[in-house]
């Protein structure tokens, strides 16, 4: 048997069992998160795991979200671990079904979703299979507790997840949380295991881009401090993440810059559209780029960033309508159309009210540009 070993933000090292393993980055600065997709009891498992199979994704979560009969989940669990080949996680709905569901995976050891105070006495029967387990709270003091709780049944391969709230603050919330248990993982032992987030969780019926937003600003806006284990509904969402994640740094403590505020033309400039990005060297390649493939004319607007990607300079306060405001009026330009990135959405009353131009929010993905500016009607 081969084994999946996830290695959070710190030294420690967890390992889900399965039948193929993939291995992680010693410690966390710059490290890349696992992707985890879901396969719902009820629906067409074998299609499912196939499909995931085919996009070589990191893991799955079998998960029911249904009232069920226990038949029922054990004969879908067994459809896909007959196809699966890799590490996996179960999400059991009753603790009453802990003891058929696992047995049924033999010597494979599935990552367990989850243990909270409700379910503690589920720890017993996991023991017993030697399983991993995702421990639930609702904060750093509920978690570090169900850590102890884990720990005194022997139990050593253990996951964080993080709440995600699904109104107000929700992003905010997290990633505080996140950042607080990576300050105190340097010396609480409690807090030194691998973080899970899962922003299918908040935004499963609020639409998909939601979700990609989410998931995307929390990867990306507290480098070195990503979280370890992503779980997303959508392929489509991991493949914008994982885009993202290839253009934030050239170096994470030396990100490259160029020379801004400036103007990069592409194509014959497009007249009189402007398009606003940040100035990291790559985000600038990546942009530019996507405007040529696209056949797409316009002007580019490289606004200073200090050299970080849009998203991260957004969540770090740096871009901001004062930042295109000043690189227009240090430019002398004053744009008939702007279009500004998708993060910036709550930055555009502002500056068309100073500048006096058409500011149109761009898309979050500067692939989907060229279609989106032949979409509009100047």
């Amino acid at each position: 048997m081969k084994e999946t070993k996830i290695c959070g933000g710190t030294l420690r090292e967890i390992v889900v069992g399965g039948h193929e393993a993939f291995s992680k980055s010693e410690g966390f600065l710059g490290h890349t998160p696992r992707f985890m997709y879901p396969i719902f009891v009820g629906e067409d498992v074998k299609s499912k795991a196939t499909k995931w199979k085919s996009k070589n994704v990191d893991m799955v979560m079998i998960e029911a979200i249904k009232e069920m009969p226990e038949e029922v989940v054990a004969e879908n669990i067994s459809k896909v671990i007959a196809i699966w080949d890799k590490a996996f996680c179960i999400g059991v709905p009753k603790i009453s079904m802990f003891e058929c569901l696992l047995s049924l995976c033999g010597h494979l050891k599935p990552l367990i979703n989850a243990i909270s105070y409700d379910r503690i006495e589920a720890l017993k029967i996991v023991k017993d299979y030697g399983c991993p387990i995702i421990v639930q709270g609702n904060s750093i003091g509920e978690l570090r507790s169900l850590v102890k709780k884990g720990l005194s049944h022997g139990i050593e391969d253990i996951v964080l997840e993080v709440p995600v709230y699904p109104i107000g603050r929700g992003f905010d919330t997290t990633l505080e949380m996140m950042l607080e248990i990576r300050s105190l993982s340097f010396r609480d032992e409690l807090l030194e295991y691998p973080i899970f987030v899962a922003p299918v969780s908040a935004y499963r019926t609020r639409g998909g881009i939601r979700e990609a937003e989410f998931a995307t600003a929390l990867t990306l806006s507290s480098t070195p401090y990503l979280a370890d284990l992503l779980y997303l509904g959508d392929w489509r969402f991991g493949e914008i993440i994982k885009r993202h994640l290839n253009s934030v740094y050239s170096d994470v403590l030396s990100p490259v810059e160029i020379e801004a505020p400036s103007i990069i033309k592409v194509g014959d400039g497009g007249g009189d559209t402007y398009v606003v990005t940040g100035n990291w060297a790559k985000t600038v390649e990546i942009v530019a780029n996507d405007l040529e493939r696209g056949g797409a004319n316009a002007n580019l607007v490289v606004v200073n960033t200090c050299g970080y990607a849009v998203i991260v300079a957004k969540l770090a306060g740096i871009l901001s309508a004062d930042k295109v405001i000043e690189a227009m009026r240090e430019l002398e330009i004053e744009p008939k159309t702007l279009i500004i990135p998708g993060m910036m959405v709550d930055e555009k009353e502002r500056i068309e009210g100073t500048l006096g131009s058409d500011v149109i929010v761009g898309p979050m993905d500067s692939s989907q540009l060229p279609a989106f500016i032949r979409r509009r009607k100047w």
